[in-house]
């Protein structure tokens, strides 16, 4: 247990174990954006970079530090190392988001594309529904047919909806009379 203690307290223990966690996660990023390169080459460009900097965000002061710890001292180097550190950090965060939300556009229009064009449908599949039209005109009964067409015809005319009640019974009425 002391030997661990004692590594732990020494620089290059605290460089690995505050490091590792975020060269592990740069590492998984890197090797996401390589296979899905193909396919979200915006969004794996950017994360690519972010991991990238992510690295080097995490590595240039330990590593500097543990190079020559003493060259930190007086120069006013150290602040500027732990700014551009911050920065990198930042910049590699941004990144990220953008390299998270650079295909939601795209994916979003399809989405609300695919939606109009799904209620465009009709409920039982296929294509969109079709359109109705209106019914043919009534045809003018000539009185030259048989009285017995002419009285399928007016009840097919009834039964279509296109006369009354009162329109077929005077119609009847008439042809009926007629014979």
């Amino acid at each position: 247990m002391e030997i661990l203690a004692s590594w732990l307290d020494s620089p290059l223990g605290r460089f690995l174990v505050y490091s590792a966690p975020y060269l592990v996660v740069s590492g998984v990023g890197i090797l996401l954006a390589v296979i899905h390169w193909q396919r979200h080459s915006k969004a794996s460009l950017l994360l690519l970079f972010a991991c990238l900097l992510m690295m080097v965000c995490v590595l240039v002061y330990p590593v500097v530090n543990l190079i020559d710890p003493d060259w930190f001292q007086g120069l006013g180097l150290r602040t500027i190392v732990l700014l551009l550190q911050s920065v990198s950090g930042i910049a590699s965060t941004g990144l990220f988001i953008a390299a998270s939300l650079s295909q939601r556009s795209s994916e979003t229009e399809l989405t609300l594309t695919a939606g109009v064009q799904t209620s465009q449908r009709s409920p039982y599949g296929g294509g969109p529904p079709p359109i109705v039209s209106s019914p043919p005109p009534a045809q003018a009964l000539s009185p030259s047919d048989d009285p017995k067409a002419r009285l399928r015809n007016l009840e097919d005319l009834h039964n279509d909806g296109l006369l009354t009640d009162a329109e077929y019974q005077a119609k009847r009425e008439e042809i009926l009379g007629e014979v």
